[in-house]
């Protein structure tokens, strides 16, 4: 049995907190540089 994409693995609630997580991280990542 081939192995699913990391993607595929993933509920969708869990890559949205991730991908949230991770817009914040660039955002405070940012202001910082501002």
């Amino acid at each position: 049995m081939p192995k699913k994409p990391l993607i595929d693995q993933l509920h969708h609630e869990d890559s949205w907190r991730l991908f949230r997580i991770l817009a914040e991280f660039v955002e405070g990542f940012d202001t910082l540089l501002c």
